[in-house]
């Protein structure tokens, strides 16, 4: 918070930055997550590299509405650490090949919005605050508006609420703006991956840390929709415009 007041306003900001910022033992690289950005292919991909082996674990998803849990366990099993609990701390990143990945704000939201709708599809636990709250603040009908277009307006009108009273660090990261996840400024990264350009970021990354990929080697792809459901059928003239002015800043900081 000294060094980067800015980027930083509250201790919690800072704190979720850095429990989202994870590296392997070597220390070599260090990964801060996006989310809805191929996070899940990332760290299988950073798996594999890291220790040889492809990523076999399974793990029962029961608890959890992400089908890839085994990906997003590494950290809580101290696979991978999270810089907050390194002793090193941010002098670690001086060294570490420091990656993040993005992807077209547009996609995005859109994935974020069909999550969200997944998450009251199972009345999970997971986002429920922030399903009550657009009940009450933007008039969401959980019975009728889930994977529509007029719910997907609602849920950026929501967002862009959330922002003007309480700052981009108080969206949940799923679909707050992404240089409010990566933060630029501070993480410096040297490698940005694209979702939509995922083996040349992966192939990038190989090669800067002159670990080579074996010849029969695929991309990882984990966690794709595979409902069927098109999402562009949820993108409006006013729901892209919102997209606009919610995630203007992803659009020029990322070159979309």
């Amino acid at each position: 918070m000294q060094r980067f007041p800015e980027d930083f306003p509250t201790l919690d900001s800072a704190r979720m930055f850095m429990t989202h910022l994870v590296m392997p033992p070597s220390l070599r690289w260090a990964y801060k997550g996006n989310s809805k950005t191929g996070t899940s292919s990332t760290k299988r991909f950073l798996f594999e590299l890291e220790f040889g082996v492809p990523l076999s674990t399974q793990i029962d998803p029961t608890n959890n509405i992400i089908p890839d849990s085994a990906a997003h366990q590494l950290k809580s099993a101290n696979v991978f650490r999270d810089i907050f609990s390194l002793p090193s701390g941010f002098s670690a990143l001086d060294s570490a090949l420091r990656l993040t990945t993005v992807r077209d704000p547009v996609s995005r939201a859109t994935s974020a919005f069909l999550y969200l709708c997944a998450s009251g599809d199972q009345k999970h636990v997971w986002f429920s605050n922030d399903r009550l709250r657009m009940n009450a603040m933007v008039g969401f009908d959980w019975n009728r508006d889930i994977r529509t277009s007029q719910g997907m307006e609602k849920f950026l009108d929501y967002i862009q609420i959330m922002i003007e009273e309480h700052g981009e660090d108080s969206v949940d990261r799923h679909w707050r703006p992404q240089v409010a996840n990566v933060k630029p400024r501070v993480l410096k990264p040297h490698l940005v991956g694209k979702t939509e350009e995922m083996e040349t970021f992966y192939r990038a990354i190989a090669e800067r840390l002159d670990l080579p990929l074996p010849d029969n080697w695929v991309t990882p792809r984990v966690n794709k929709n595979a409902s069927g459901f098109d999402p562009k059928t949820l993108l409006s003239a006013e729901a892209l415009s919102r997209i606009e002015v919610i995630y203007a800043r992803d659009f020029e900081e990322f070159g979309y």
